[in-house]
């Protein structure tokens, strides 16, 4: 049984709190992050790498591109249903996969809405100066989170989140900054355990990078519900904030 907390509580406890509801739910998400993972990181495997490789071979390849945007949408909808599904256990309610998935594709126009608007405002950002663009990707990131659990319209969502945000952006930014590097790390590690591999037994480079690929997916089925556990405990504090005194930390 997991509970949200119902006073603002400091980073370390937040992220406590987020590995908690990480193994509370691990059993129901791994779907939804795998096939996420799945449909995202599949159609990085039919790129030729074999030399000589240019970026805009890829862009050539119209089949591929339609792999790769159908793939990245289904991938979009499992990250959303997996969204949906945490709140619902926070709530301490049952929810059925299909309904996950059906809520979703019921709000699949906004949502992909949402991620346009979220996608162009961190980009202009980033176009005048890298910090504006940083600065707004944390501010404005619990609007997915709020648009599947709130009833809000797009430009509300993107509001709230920053309302909610702004006056502990440092604070937010400290604890979901945790998930996200220690998968950097991960990720990164396995990738130098990979390429030792591949000199020592002379692998193919083919070999090696569908051995990349394959172990993205896996490694990515289990960071995606951390990131989103450590989001949804983070999101909680962040409303507790609003109505409370300012903690000391």
């Amino acid at each position: 049984m997991f509970t949200l907390k119902s006073e603002p509580q400091d980073k370390l406890t937040l992220i406590e709190q987020g590995f908690h509801l990480y193994k509370h739910i691990f059993g129901l998400a791994l779907p939804y992050s795998l096939l996420a993972a799945i449909f995202i990181f599949t159609p990085q495997l039919f790129i030729d790498i074999t030399p000589p490789f240019h970026l805009t071979q890829m862009g050539q390849n119209v089949p591929l591109m339609a792999g790769a945007v159908i793939g990245w949408l289904l991938g979009f909808i499992f990250l959303s249903a997996l969204t949906f599904r945490i709140y619902y256990v926070t709530l301490e309610l049952p929810l059925r996969f299909v309904d996950a998935i059906a809520h979703v594709l019921l709000k699949l126009i906004p949502l992909l809405l949402l991620g346009i608007l979220y996608a162009l405002v961190v980009l202009s950002g980033t176009l005048f100066l890298v910090v504006p663009g940083i600065i707004l990707s944390i501010s404005l990131m619990f609007s997915f989170i709020l648009f599947l659990t709130d009833n809000q319209n797009v430009l509300q969502t993107l509001l709230t989140s920053h309302r909610l945000v702004w006056g502990n952006w440092w604070h937010a930014l400290l604890v979901i900054s945790f998930p996200l590097l220690l998968d950097m790390t991960v990720s990164f590690a396995v990738l130098l355990s990979l390429i030792t591999a591949f000199n020592h037994y002379h692998f193919s480079l083919t070999t090696l990078y569908f051995a990349v690929c394959g172990c993205n997916i896996v490694i990515q089925a289990f960071f995606i519900p951390l990131i989103f556990s450590i989001a949804f405990t983070l999101l909680n504090d962040l409303r507790n904030r609003q109505g409370s005194p300012l903690p000391r930390w």
